[in-house]
């Protein structure tokens, strides 16, 4: 009995022993790999800052593609670049964000060609027209977004858009119509061309007018332009072939069945249907 108590005993610490000497290389094995860890990453960090450090990866040489309406100065005044600059430290995120502050700049795409060439490639907004606002005018792009006010120092040679109301729904859906038709306009070869256009108006009952520079109003109403327009050069045809002048003349083409043109004294309205009296056109 005396016999079978000291050998569990014996058994209990030789397993205690085992595990002991199981933990203590664990332990070891364990320090082992976080000393390496540690050497490693200290090896990698020290050579990442020996690498951004290196003058073989400082910016040589800036290339800024797109500029039109902002200039190549402009734009490396707000990427803020600093002297020297590795190319391996730069972050394009903050410098692109950086860079669309200028009112201009839709997006901006930065290229890295090692070691030593950064690309900034910009793409400018559209200027389509100005609009007027209460507090002044100010240009606009294709997408009916306000770019900019217009200063003093602005060249804009653009349409002027008069009488829209941008808070409502129903004013800025015309106006988005506007913008298409300008759209129409600036890649036609018919009359009117964009550069004819001077001004146009929306009215909440009639719809929109155009005014060209040759002083000619035409009325579009508020849908179906390019169809409208596409009957005015039989309208110009048929007016000039009866030396009618088109100065100062109103062309109503907001009625799908008829056109109608007038002077400051004299009407002449163009009926589709032959039963109906006028001027035919």
């Amino acid at each position: 009995m005396k016999k079978s108590v000291r050998a569990r005993i014996l058994t209990v610490k030789s397993r205690l022993k085992r595990r002991a000497g199981y933990i203590s290389r664990e332990v070891f094995g364990s320090a082992m790999l976080i000393a390496a860890i540690f050497l490693i990453g200290s090896a990698l960090i020290y050579g990442s800052n020996v690498v951004l450090s290196s003058p073989y990866f400082w910016i040589k040489e800036t290339v800024i593609r797109g500029c039109k309406e902002v200039t190549e100065k402009d734009v490396l005044t707000l990427a803020s670049l600093k002297s020297p600059q590795s190319i391996l430290s730069l972050n394009v995120n903050v410098m692109s964000n950086k860079i669309k502050e200028n009112p201009w700049i839709k997006d901006v795409v930065i290229g890295r060609e090692l070691p030593d060439r950064l690309v900034i490639e910009i793409r400018e907004k559209k200027a389509m027209a100005v609009i007027k606002k209460d507090e002044g005018f100010f240009l606009m792009d294709n997408e009916g977004n306000p770019i900019k006010k217009v200063e003093t120092a602005d060249e804009a040679d653009l349409p002027v858009l008069t009488g829209y109301k941008t808070e409502t729904k129903e004013s800025f859906q015309l106006l988005k119509k506007t913008l298409e038709l300008l759209q129409y306009a600036a890649a036609s070869k018919t009359f009117p061309q964009i550069n004819n256009i001077s001004e146009v108006h929306q009215n909440d009952t009639l719809g929109i007018s155009v005014f060209t520079d040759k002083g000619i109003c035409l009325h579009l109403g508020f849908d179906g332009f390019e169809s409208k327009l596409a009957r005015l050069g039989a309208v110009i045809a048929d007016l000039e072939a009866k030396n009618l002048k088109l100065a100062y003349s109103n062309i109503d083409l907001s009625d799908p069945d008829k056109v109608t043109v007038k002077w400051k004294n004299l009407s002449i309205a163009a009926e589709a249907s032959e039963s109906k009296k006028g001027h035919k056109i």
